[in-house]
């Protein structure tokens, strides 16, 4: 159980770190190009759509022990036949789907939570630096009027 705890936590602060960039990458486009200062829902789409991709391939085609603790453990929880983890039994697809669904519970809205984050970070940092920018110019157009007098 402890293995499916761990592989939980890692695939979830993994799964956050990578929405965090994604909404970095958005924010940079939307600064870049001038749009709606809002999250572009493509990219949040496409994030998510990625973990569940790759919680299907890693959880139920290639079934690995350690990135897939909490699956396989999950998915021992949920057989209806009396088993022990120990008893290397195969678990059956539709648990392990279950299993992976369940994961993906948990999983989603720390990947939603984490490019929002990482979107709002980028852009409050893009705009104060863009903020600074015209400061400066300003600042500079000023020296320049006192020093042409």
């Amino acid at each position: 159980a402890a293995l499916a705890v761990i592989g939980l936590i890692i695939c979830s602060i993994g799964g956050y770190m990578f929405a965090k960039k994604v909404g970095e990458n958005d924010a940079m486009m939307t600064f870049r190009y001038k749009l709606e200062r809002k999250i572009d829902m493509r990219y949040l789409l496409i994030s998510v759509g990625i973990a569940v991709f790759v919680y299907m391939f890693i959880g139920v085609v290639l079934n690995i022990d350690f990135f897939i603790g909490p699956v396989k453990y999950l998915g021992i929880l949920l057989c209806r036949a009396e088993r022990s983890i120990n008893e290397g039994i195969k678990v059956p697809f539709v648990d392990r789907l279950l299993a992976m669904l369940i994961c993906l519970i948990i999983e989603v809205p720390l990947i939603i939570k984490g490019t929002r984050d990482g979107f709002t970070e980028k852009m409050q940092n893009l705009e104060l630096g863009e903020a600074d920018e015209l400061a400066k110019e300003a600042e500079r157009a000023e020296a320049e009027r006192k020093f042409n007098k």
